[in-house]
């Protein structure tokens, strides 16, 4: 159920697809593939240098210790799993 009455804020579908993008980033990052959707959203053009440049980069996962929210904890945690795997060359 959604808190605003049942429309669809433009805002948050967009939020949504701009982390959905950057988790298909940050597979690919950590894959090594050769194509990485940097220009799939606007969230992740502006993070591309962040990402896949030269810059150290670190990744904060919030989790909830309650057992109601244990599924969207473990989906957190996945995210961030995947995170670490991207190697990156920082410059000093």
């Amino acid at each position: 159920e959604r808190s605003h009455g049942g429309s669809v804020d433009a805002a948050g579908v967009g939020t949504n697809m701009g982390l959905l993008v950057l988790g298909r980033v940050i597979r690919a990052l950590a894959e090594g593939s050769e194509r990485v959707p940097y220009r799939d959203s606007s969230l992740t053009r502006l993070m591309q240098s962040s990402l896949g440049g030269k810059a150290k980069t670190q990744m904060l996962a919030c989790v909830s210790p309650v057992q109601t929210e244990s599924d969207v904890t473990l989906h957190t945690l996945k995210y961030a799993l995947s995170a670490r795997n991207v190697l990156l060359k920082p410059e000093a």
